[in-house]
């Protein structure tokens, strides 16, 4: 959001007003702990482990808190975890296998749906929302999402999905989605979005 403001004020409604996952699960761990785990929301220090720097800056906004508890307390990056674990002699790749101790998991399986093992992976969130949009308008499971670079813009890759074959006028009805990496490609993206040379209906940056 503060990207979008400073790179065009216009963008304001055109970005979603969702939190980011690590947020929306902090938040959610916040308001149900007393409930799950027999914790106040105020003794409950939740850290995220984030492979981008600017997690850190999104935890600290004032709009992700509630009564004055923070949704995140703290952030560390991936980097950071694995200097930690060297620093107290831990090897990952000795440790055994077990589940996560998640109480939102999946039927007590440890693993999360599919849509929510996406939002890791660069276009995840895009291909997490738009699989849930498909199957609730069709009824029928989302077939895999091929994303094709576009030329002349780089760092782009876009996908049409059709969500119906007919809108009452014998015309099909598409869905048209890209993934942009980077901010300076997204700062490339919104200039050809606005001068009428591509067009999307979601984009994730």
């Amino acid at each position: 959001l503060l990207a979008a403001g400073k790179m065009d004020p216009d963008l304001g409604d055109c970005v979603s007003t969702c939190k980011s996952p690590q947020m929306m699960y902090g938040a959610i761990i916040k308001e149900y702990s007393e409930e799950l785990l027999s914790v106040p929301a105020k003794e409950v220090y939740f850290c995220s482990v984030m492979p981008c720097v600017r997690k850190r800056g999104e935890s600290d906004h004032a709009v992700f808190q509630n009564d004055g508890i923070r949704d995140i307390d703290n952030v560390i990056t991936t980097q950071d975890l694995g200097n930690l674990l060297r620093l107290k002699g831990i090897d990952p790749s000795k440790l055994e296998d077990q589940l996560y101790d998640s109480p939102f998991q999946m039927g007590g399986s440890g693993a999360g749906s599919g849509a929510g093992q996406l939002f890791g992976i660069t276009g995840g969130v895009m291909e997490a929302a738009v699989r849930t949009v498909y199957e609730v308008a069709t009824g029928k499971p989302l077939p895999r999402i091929e994303l094709e670079e576009v030329r002349g813009l780089e760092g782009l890759k876009e996908a049409t999905i059709p969500l119906f074959t007919d809108d009452g006028e014998g015309l099909p009805i598409e869905l048209r989605i890209a993934v942009v990496n980077g901010l300076g490609n997204a700062k490339k993206l919104i200039k050809a979005i606005k001068a009428g040379e591509v067009q999307y209906d979601f984009v994730e940056v």
